[in-house]
Order: C-alpha cells, then structure tokens, then sequence
C-alpha cells in the first residue's frame, strides 16, 4: 500500500511539475498586481484539483468507452514520464512551455496561463500535437512481402513480382522513390520528359509554386511513399486514375520518356503489391444505442445572400 501511495505521489508530482512552472508562473505573473497573482495563482490550483478529481472519478469508465485498456494506459504512461525527464535533462521541456505561456499572453488573455501552463501544463498545444505523433508512429505496416524478400526469404516474391523490382529499379523510377518509404523525402517536377494532359494534371494545379510563388516550382510535388500503394487509389494529385497499371504507363511516358510493353506495365505493378503490409489495427470506441432521443444530423442549406 505504502509503495502505491508514493509510487502515486510521485507520478502526480512529475506530472504537475511545480519545480518548472515556479519560475514560469513568476516571470509571467512579473508586473501583476499582489491580488491579481493570487487570483492566478488560486485559479491555477482550483483548474488543476478539478482535472485530478474529474479523472480520479470516472477516468475508468472513459478509458473504457474508448477502447482503452487500463495496462495500455499505464504503459503509455510510463513512456511519457520516461519522455519528460529525459526533455528536462536537455532544457527543451521548459523552453516549450515557457514559450507556450508566452503565446498565451500575447494572442489570448494574461488570465489564460492559469489553466496552461500554470494547471495543467501537459495539455499545452505542442504536447497534443506530440500525441498525435505519438499515435501516428504506431501506424506502421510492417512483413509486406518486399521486406520479407530484402530478409533473404526468395520464395517471398514471384518471377514477375522480381522482375518487376528490376524494372522498377533499371528504368529510373528509384530515382525518385527510394528509401525505407520508397518515396516521400523530395519534390519533383511532374512531366519531366512529357507533361500529362489537363485531366491527370490540371493547368491550375502547379503544385509548390502555390507555396512558394518560385517559377522552378511551377508542377512540382512530393514524390509519394509507395508504401501499400495498391491500397492508396486513385492516383495523382488530380485524383482521376484508379487502375494501378494506368498510373504506371502515365508515369513511364511523363517521367521516363519510355514506352512500356504490355508485360513490363504487368510486371511493375505486381512488385508494387508486395509493398503492402500488415495493416494497424485501430479499435474506436463503442458507441452507446442510438433512441428515440438522439440528436439526428440537421441538413445545413446554404442561404442566398
């Protein structure tokens, strides 16, 4: 009992971090009125004692109804006071959260930081940006045959799937799409030889230069991950080509400057299959029973004006 009560004790001092906001709640505070920091500092305090309370009370049953398991949440837990230690020791968390209370100043109200940083400073914006990462790193697609192949198992592709690497790789589309994503990491024109008509690449989409306004970007995009690209249809940035075989030809004359045999647009597209892996499995909660009471969505006409 004793070592639950201070492993609690613990984790909820890490967690409100008074050693770190101390000196943030004075340097913003800096120029306030006596009363007027004790109404921060009272807020701050009033904030976080109804989160604790809130979460002691029903964080199960929440952590329920969203598919999440009390083990896995501990774990994620402990990830995430192993990551805040680890943050402390090179300076970074509280650079973050002292430059999260400054925008809070700036762009909101001063009365602001007494819910973050001050309260509860885990809930800053950069931290929920940080647990979407944290999520998305999980949505990996691991043992697609090419990997199992790459691992030394031959019988994981077939003649035609192989024979499609070698084309892959000899005809220069690795030289756009290589990597562990086999894409993703650059920008490059698209119609390097020959530029796709206006139903593939519309003359109004030229790509970066809508970022940039540099005329060497004009039809430039991001060459994609071709990752579990047989699962990723329609292609191009257009959005009008389904069939995966299509999409090659496209690219081979665009790109390339090569016209393909009939075997060859087979052959590539049966390699590109064996970049599919095992997909993530994501569990959303259950929803409770739709009655007689459930609010129903309202059709949202637009009003002429």
């Amino acid at each position: 009992m004793a070592e639950a009560l201070v492993s609690a004790l613990v984790t909820l001092f890490v967690v409100i971090d008074p050693i770190g906001i101390a000196p943030i709640f004075v340097s913003l505070t800096h120029g306030m009125a006596p009363a007027e920091r004790r109404r921060v500092a009272m807020r701050s305090v009033l904030i976080a004692a109804v989160v604790l309370v809130a979460f002691a009370a029903i964080g199960q049953p929440m952590l329920e109804a969203l598919g999440i398991t009390l083990p896995a949440f501990r774990i994620a837990g402990g990830l995430l006071l192993f990551w805040i230690p680890t943050e402390m020791v090179f300076e970074k968390r509280q650079a973050r959260k002292s430059g999260s209370a400054e925008r809070s100043v700036q762009e909101d109200h001063p009365e602001d930081i007494a819910a973050f940083p001050l309260a509860v400073p885990l809930m800053a914006f950069d931290n929920v940006t940080r647990a979407i990462e944290a999520f998305e790193v999980t949505l990996i697609t691991p043992a697609a045959r090419f990997d199992q192949f790459l691992d030394g198992n031959e019988v994981a592709m077939n003649d035609q799937e192989k024979e499609g690497l070698r084309l892959f790789m000899d005809t220069g589309c690795v030289s756009c799409h290589n990597g562990v994503n086999l894409g993703g990491q650059d920008y490059f024109p698209f119609g390097v030889i020959e530029r796709p008509g206006s139903d593939i690449l519309p003359p109004e989409d030229k790509g970066r230069f809508a970022v940039t306004q540099t005329a060497t970007d004009e039809y430039v995009f991001r060459a994609v991950p071709l990752r579990n690209v047989a699962l990723t249809a329609p292609y191009f940035h257009s959005g009008q080509v389904w069939d995966l075989e299509q999409a090659v030809a496209i690219m081979s004359t665009a790109q390339l400057g090569i016209e393909l045999s009939e075997e060859e647009i087979e052959a590539i597209p049966a390699f590109l299959h064996t970049l599919t892996g095992e997909q993530p499995r994501v569990e959303y909660p259950i929803l409770p029973r739709s009655t007689d009471t459930t609010p129903v969505p309202e059709l949202m006409v637009p009003t002429s004006r």
